[in-house]
């Protein structure tokens, strides 16, 4: 019994942040109470220091400033503070030092994208029972179809991008067969095309190209040579020719032709930044007081960049140096990805790493990221980080154990 409670706490823990369900019409407390707190009291892995206080303290002053003093938004601040916070209590007492609970809690999380994944498929032929499907499953009303396991297809692509890059590098440096690797590609492929995805389709092409360049180093000019043919050959003559009727990314592209595009509120956003270049916190004002007369961002629009608009409410050099605080402990273990790639141990930091960096392209198009505590982003940072911490603690212990002579 109290393995299956725990495998139950885990489970839902892992859906609700994977998912971003933090209260609907089946949670009324937090979701992270309900899962995560009981998680620690009772299952709690060997003792352990707490492993995260400059990440949680760079996380606190980025959320402060950019929610609190630049937004005036006390609920986003205390949710996502709340959300982060559980994440790093999960990974350092739950998971700990224990390598299967870390490798279960990656299972999963992959499995649960995955799903999402197949329920978008499924969207396209069966939208009325798989909306109510999708509904059931987010325990909230549906806005946008087709897609997975949330209620927009924006919010989709946090999911897909990075479960179709780690599920392609792992077949990779799983060493799998040829066939088993094109099987996983067509599969991204499809999931991208059906789901609507320009964004994913960049972040997921960059992230397998630098990946490519890396792993396959000489290799790699033929491997991408042949995967443009391939892709030119499978437009052509299959996409093109064919009489497909469902909902799909070229179609998305013929909708939204003559609209605002993405690079004209990037633009119009750099204007604003130039126009304040202390950042917006310094000069007393939020988004919608410098936006208002601005046809681009109409109706409480934004440039759908993240980064940019986090620098544009704080300013060049407190938002590039928080960003760097953030995510340089990220660099630390993806510079071992580029030396120690091809060694057979690091195939999941590998998958984990390039998987984070296609979630974190995707935000370059839309407006989630780290600090709105995004479930696939927050689950991947903390997991990539205790990756990292639990292979360090192990090498130090191993060093001690060793006789010296």
């Amino acid at each position: 019994m109290r393995k299956v409670v725990m495998l139950a706490l885990m489970l839902l823990f892992i859906y609700t942040l994977t998912f971003d369900i933090f209260m609907n019409r089946f949670f009324r407390i937090p979701t992270p109470i309900l899962t995560c707190i009981p998680l620690i009291i009772f299952f709690k892995d060997k003792s352990v220091a707490f492993l995260y206080k400059k990440e949680i303290i760079v996380l606190t002053i980025s959320l402060i400033l950019y929610y609190f003093i630049g937004s005036n938004n006390l609920n986003a601040l205390s949710i996502n503070l709340f959300v982060l916070t559980t994440a790093a209590l999960y990974f350092n007492y739950y998971v700990g030092l224990n390598p299967n609970r870390f490798k279960k809690s990656i299972l999963y999380f992959i499995a649960f994208l995955l799903f999402s994944a197949i329920i978008m498929l499924l969207n396209q032929f069966l939208g009325v029972r798989i909306n109510s499907l999708r509904s059931l499953l987010i325990g909230a009303p549906v806005r946008q179809s087709p897609s997975g396991i949330t209620a927009t297809i924006f919010n989709f692509g946090y999911q897909l991008a990075p479960v179709v890059t780690f599920i392609f590098i792992y077949a990779c440096t799983q060493k799998k067969n040829l066939i088993v690797i094109m099987s996983v590609f067509l599969f991204s492929i499809i999931c991208i095309y059906f789901g609507l995805q320009r964004s994913v389709l960049v972040s997921f092409g960059v992230s397998v190209l630098v990946f490519s360049l890396i792993y396959y180093r000489f290799k790699s000019v033929i491997i991408i040579l042949f995967a443009l043919v391939a892709a030119f050959a499978l437009y052509t003559y299959v996409i093109k020719t064919a009489d497909i009727q469902q909902d799909n990314i070229l179609a998305k592209n013929e909708r939204t032709e003559g609209g605002g595009s993405r690079a004209g509120l990037v633009t119009e956003n750099l204007k604003i930044l130039t126009d304040h270049p202390f950042g917006l916190i310094f000069y007393g004002k939020n988004w919608e007081e410098v936006t208002y007369r601005n046809p681009a961002f109409r109706g409480g629009l934004t440039s759908h960049n993240a980064y940019l608009m986090f620098i544009t409410y704080l300013g060049p050099f407190f938002g590039i140096g928080l960003l760097f605080l953030l995510y340089y402990p990220i660099w630390r273990s993806f510079k071992k990805v580029l030396y120690y790639s091809r060694e057979p141990e690091n195939a999941l930091l590998v998958s984990l790493c390039f998987s984070f960096l296609a979630v974190s392209l995707n935000a370059l198009f839309h407006n989630a990221w780290l600090l709105n505590a995004n479930g696939p982003t927050v689950f991947l940072y903390f997991g990539i980080l205790h990756l990292g911490k639990q292979l360090s603690i192990e090498q130090t212990a191993q060093a001690e154990t060793e006789p010296n002579f």
